[in-house]
């Protein structure tokens, strides 16, 4: 988990993507690429996403790619077949939870409230994933900043290049997930160019946080 902590603090923006197939997929990650993203969460909502997701960990060896959306144990133990390099739920599921760390698979449970941190810590965990931000937004972030100053998260769900900046600026906060990097419009479109633009873009805005 530390590993991953460290990738995901690095890269400061996580692309949550849904490839719709394994030539989408080949084409999207050498488009995440040449836009200077460091990893990749593939959601696990359809079923071309396991052999998307084996593509970007067959092909791009430099991209951390992992599996997201992930439901159940069957979904967990599938991206593991896929070479996930970690898995991040939109909940904190015990069982989920339970399976990757006898896995050793580093596992990143979505949480919303003081309650599901504190189960995500009787599970040794400390690196969660805030879902959905808009819910609570920064105020909820720094309002547990103050008795999990330990804690780190990554804010997903109504996060965009606008507000970004806002959730990166906070200490507590890794990296954020970024579904407006890939849209399923670009995707159809074959307008993989538009996309490694709109990382570029991204990176640029979240570089800022460290001239000011």
């Amino acid at each position: 988990m530390e590993r991953i902590q460290e990738i995901f603090r690095k890269a400061r923006v996580v692309p949550v993507i849904s490839p719709e197939g394994q030539a989408d997929a080949r084409k999207l990650g050498q488009a995440l690429i040449d836009g200077g993203m460091l990893c990749a969460e593939v959601t696990f909502r359809s079923q071309t996403a396991p052999e998307c997701l084996s593509v970007l960990t067959g092909n791009f060896p430099g991209l951390c790619s992992g599996a997201g959306t992930i439901l159940n144990v069957e979904q967990a133990r599938l991206a593991k077949s896929c070479g996930a390099r970690f898995v991040v739920t939109p909940a904190f599921n015990a069982r989920v939870v339970d399976y990757c760390l006898e896995q050793e698979l580093p596992v990143i449970p979505g949480i919303c409230t003081p309650y599901e941190v504190e189960l995500a810590l009787r599970k040794g965990l400390d690196f969660l994933k805030f879902f959905p931000a808009q819910v609570g937004g920064t105020a909820m972030l720094k309002a547990l900043s103050g008795p999990y100053r330990f804690v780190t998260f990554m804010p997903t769900g109504g996060i965009t290049v606008d507000n970004l900046n806002s959730y990166l600026a906070l200490e507590n906060v890794a990296a954020c997930g970024a579904s407006w990097l890939a849209p399923s419009k670009l995707i159809e479109a074959g307008d993989f160019d538009a996309i490694t633009a709109r990382c570029r873009q991204t990176l640029e805005t979240s570089e800022k946080i460290h001239m000011e």
